[in-house]
């Protein structure tokens, strides 16, 4: 297993932490129907409001939600940039 050094996990922190990628943050994007809705594990709801694009959205969608995004849309996320310019680790052009 490819073991990851500091850069990555910094850069996710800060990424998540930019975002304000928090149980509250993501309670509020979601709203009360929709997050009673992914207790139960239905996430249509969830969707619904996570479409606008904003970096907690799409980091809502890739880790609460598990449905894929875009590498651009998690480099903006992560950059503000393209793919081109994402964190070691983020994308599958970086792994062995």
């Amino acid at each position: 297993m490819r073991e990851l050094g500091p850069a990555p996990t910094t850069s996710l922190r800060e990424s998540l932490t930019r975002a304000d990628y928090t149980v509250g943050a993501v309670s509020a994007l979601l709203g009360d129907a929709a997050h009673r809705a992914l207790l139960r594990n239905e996430t249509t709801p969830a969707l619904r409001h996570t479409g606008d694009g904003s970096a907690l959205a799409t980091l809502t969608r890739l880790f609460a939600l598990q449905v894929p995004v875009t590498v651009d849309a998690v480099a903006a996320t992560t950059t503000g940039g393209s793919s081109a310019t994402s964190p070691p680790g983020w994308t599958d052009g970086d792994l062995p």
